[in-house]
């Protein structure tokens, strides 16, 4: 699943649509992506965007006991990283 248009594009509401993808897809299916283009710092704000919907999104399934902080942050390094090694892959950084 991919919400690289929705996330830089949502700006506030990218919680929301972060929290709606968790409900609907599997952290092994989910990986970030930008869609930035041409300027280095659409890159930077989308992923800095997109990294903050993800924190507050598994930070809410962890204060509503639905994963445990491990969990969390496990999931949070697949979609962030580890789904693309895996799809692509790439060999983790030494």
């Amino acid at each position: 699943m991919d919400l690289s248009l929705a996330i830089p594009l949502a700006g506030l509401d990218g919680v929301r649509a972060m929290r709606e993808t968790l409900g609907l897809c599997p952290t092994t299916k989910l990986m970030y992506a930008s869609d930035a283009s041409r300027y280095p710092e659409v890159y930077f704000v989308a992923a800095s965007l997109h990294r903050e919907a993800l924190a507050e999104a598994l930070g809410e399934l962890v204060d509503r006991t639905v994963l445990s902080p491990d969990a969390a942050v496990d999931a949070g390094r697949q979609v962030l990283a580890g789904n693309a090694r895996r799809l692509y892959r790439l060999q983790p950084p030494p």
